[in-house]
């Protein structure tokens, strides 16, 4: 049981300092490329591949944590963040364990979904709701290439995810 507690951990950290690396190349501004000013937003497909390979409860753990990583670096501090994550990784976490299998083409899904919701709530409740001309411009122009370019990374972190899973994999 000792060994098994130890595996956890050691996986668990990793993952944390998967979220944090790819928080720093997300919020640090010339870390990682952007295309005609359009950014990534790493934290959602990770934390979506993070929910399908530990489950409802550790998955939504960790999508407050990278969540509130975001916001603080983000301003604001109103926290829609972290409580979008959370509410995207449960959510993942119970799909995958009752309703669908964990493959990639679950994770595209999932990821696919969740990018979009992501941008769109996002232009909904904060560019719309106060009065920023054309919102919808910059829904098409910004926020759905954002979501198509963070979808796309959607693979790198599933494998990665499935990677380390597999390596620190716990018998129960």
């Amino acid at each position: 049981m000792e060994e098994q507690t130890r595996i956890l951990f050691k996986r668990r950290l990793l993952i944390a300092a998967v979220i944090i690396v790819c928080a720093l190349l997300q919020l640090t501004i010339g870390y990682f490329p952007s295309f005609f000013g359009v950014h990534f937003f790493l934290l959602v497909p990770l934390c979506v591949c993070i929910a399908i390979f530990e489950g409802e409860r550790w998955g939504a753990a960790f999508g407050v944590f990278a969540g509130a990583l975001w916001d603080l670096t983000h301003g604001g501090g109103d926290g829609y963040n972290a409580l979008f994550l959370f509410a995207i990784c449960a959510v993942c976490g119970v799909l995958v364990r009752y309703l669908m299998q964990k493959n990639i083409v679950t994770a595209l899904v999932m990821s696919g979904g969740a990018c979009f919701l992501y941008s769109l709530f996002y232009v909904m409740f904060f560019i719309s709701a106060q009065g920023i001309e054309r919102p919808a411009f910059l829904f098409v122009r910004y926020f759905l290439p954002s979501a198509v370019l963070s979808f796309l990374l959607t693979f790198v972190f599933y494998y990665m995810m499935k990677g380390i899973s597999k390596k620190y994999a716990v018998e129960y």
